[in-house]
């Protein structure tokens, strides 16, 4: 039986003979337990046990020198005031969690159960003490170590969906990256492969707005706007955005295009970089964005701009995913560029081949009639471009 409960279970014995008890019974000198005999009126303590005078370090007569107010924390006293009040006079026991001190000065917490007593005449309680700092403690222990692992768990459960959403995130980027390659194999220019990864990125990708532009050559450093797509693609029509080192190019497309490096603006709301967008951005709801460049033979000739709702979206594994998606796009680009370029090349080549060849067939002699010295004529010339133009067809051919 836990000894605390002592107290209490052998004073329902007591109580059977109350009339019977004094300080003298063996029963108050021989309990493990402190128990105190203090007067009603006065709260002068009347006796105590040897117990208490061992468990508080006070002396029997000190303690009888004092009253139950001294062995009460100051902050304490008012309670006990209207506590003892209470029971004044009162023929029932009472029970309560209180804190004592002791000699040394030190704060115990204790669990009481006082009883009316008549001692010599006077109406007294007699007050058994149980000691429960140590259990206390022990609770609070207990508590903090299952606070800590409530809070432990809590953050593993807050990483494992951070995880599942990134990889979500990252599987959905990768097949945007699919997607894009093989719209690259239908497209038949680069406005409309922009165009379509544009639509992929906010219609699957989830971004609220994406957007590319090119690197305008003009003497102002402007940002030509070439594809877009998403709910919010009214931000654009009143947006001016420069490469040049400037204000206006201070953004993270600007400096995506001027540096050919990832810019990010983690929150709209506060990056200083955004001045002259962040009110006409706050209104629309953007968060964060994110500027990827777009480069050919190490020449950055646009960026990819994307926009999301909350602050900081873009995390470094999908900064990474997203700058080898723009990779992706530019590099389609290019080899749609060069495809129309080849295709061009080739279209000329056979004009002018056909041009060639008509003239050729009215103006140059046969072999036996060329005269075998001399200077080149109009006519050798003609024949040499024939020749060339030829020649440049079959090797177009071969690319």
């Amino acid at each position: 039986m836990d000894q605390a409960q002592q107290p209490g279970r052998q004073w329902k014995r007591l109580a059977l003979r109350r009339a019977r008890f004094s300080p003298d019974q063996p029963f108050f000198k021989l309990s493990p337990h402190p128990i105190l005999i203090f007067d009603e009126e006065t709260l002068q303590i009347v006796e105590v046990n040897p117990a208490a005078e061992a468990h508080y370090g006070y002396p029997r007569e000190t303690f009888k020198s004092m009253t139950m107010l001294d062995i009460r924390p100051p902050e304490d006293i008012p309670r006990l005031l209207a506590y003892t009040a209470d029971a004044r006079g009162s023929s029932q026991a009472h029970a309560a969690l209180w804190r004592h001190r002791k000699s040394d000065g030190q704060i115990i917490y204790v669990h009481i159960s006082n009883h009316p007593l008549r001692l010599g005449g006077r109406r007294c309680r007699v007050t058994f003490i149980a000691d429960i700092t140590e259990r206390l403690r022990m609770s609070e222990r207990l508590i903090r170590v299952r606070e800590d692992q409530d809070w432990q768990i809590s953050l593993r459960t807050a990483e494992l969906r951070e995880s599942e959403h990134q990889l979500r995130r990252t599987v959905r980027i990768l097949r945007l990256t699919q997607e894009i390659n093989q719209t690259l194999q239908s497209a038949q220019d680069p406005e409309e492969l922009l165009a379509s990864a544009c639509r992929l990125l906010t219609e699957e990708g989830g971004y609220t707005l994406a957007w590319v532009g090119y690197r305008d050559g003009n003497a102002e450093g402007d940002v030509r706007l070439v594809a877009k797509a998403g709910p919010d693609m009214a931000y654009l029509d009143t947006l001016r955005v420069r490469w040049a080192d400037e204000p206006q190019g201070q953004g993270p497309t600007g400096i995506a295009i001027r540096t050919g490096k990832a810019a990010v603006a983690r929150d709209i709301r506060t990056d200083p970089r955004m001045g002259p967008w962040r009110e006409e951005a706050r209104r629309t709801g953007f968060g964060s964005s994110i500027a990827l460049p777009l480069k050919a033979g190490g020449h950055t000739f646009g960026a990819l701009t994307l926009y999301a709702r909350q602050p900081d979206a873009f995390c470094l594994d999908e900064q990474r995913l997203l700058a080898s998606l723009a990779d992706t796009l530019a590099f389609g680009v290019t080899a749609l560029l060069d495809r129309a370029e080849r295709a061009r090349v080739e279209e000329e080549a056979r004009r002018l081949a056909g041009v060639v060849g008509q003239a050729a067939s009215v103006l140059l002699p046969s072999p036996e009639e060329r005269h075998p010295a001399g200077p080149p004529s109009l006519l050798d010339t003609i024949r040499r471009a024939y020749e060339q133009a030829i020649a440049m067809r079959g090797r177009l051919r071969l690319v």
